[in-house]
């Protein structure tokens, strides 16, 4: 009996964190998500919402585009370095669009938490909590409003 609900509890863990990590995937910026219709149960407050911004190119720097995702607490996401041995990790896709150009990979400004985790044959899990940033250079249209995009 106690190795059912073992097995039962641990199958709930690993469901409820690849629809909470699958969830920043499908996130767009400005988009607040929370996944089973904006959390658990009905009305509830979105899980995790997410905003982005560009900053201006500097000198030989180009423009940079800031995702944040704010986390409510008691909860997490994975890293986007996740390992494939672990849970799925967090993806961020853009749209296609002639206004920017996506020059490099997303780079976490916050570093995530790293915990071995023996349901995943002791790989690490890499998490965030609270906030999570990150971080990719982009390069702006000629002549396009970055406040506009």
């Amino acid at each position: 009996m106690w190795v059912d609900f073992r097995r039962w509890i641990i199958a709930t863990a690993i469901l409820a964190g690849l629809l909470v990590g699958s969830s920043m995937a499908m996130a767009q910026p400005g988009q607040r998500f929370g996944g089973f219709g904006g959390g658990f149960g009905a009305g509830g407050d979105p899980v995790v919402t997410v905003s982005a911004q560009f900053t201006a190119p500097s000198g030989a720097q180009p423009a940079r585009l800031f995702v944040t995702a704010e986390i409510k607490p008691d909860w997490h996401i994975y890293s986007i370095t996740q390992d494939e041995r672990g849970p799925i990790r967090t993806k961020i896709t853009l749209k296609p669009s002639s206004q920017y150009e996506l020059l490099g990979d997303f780079q976490a400004a916050t570093p995530p938490v790293g915990k071995k985790e023996k349901v995943f044959g002791d790989a690490v899990v890499e998490s965030h909590y609270g906030t999570a940033v990150w971080h990719a250079p982009v390069r702006l249209a000629s002549g396009g409003n970055p406040a506009e995009l």
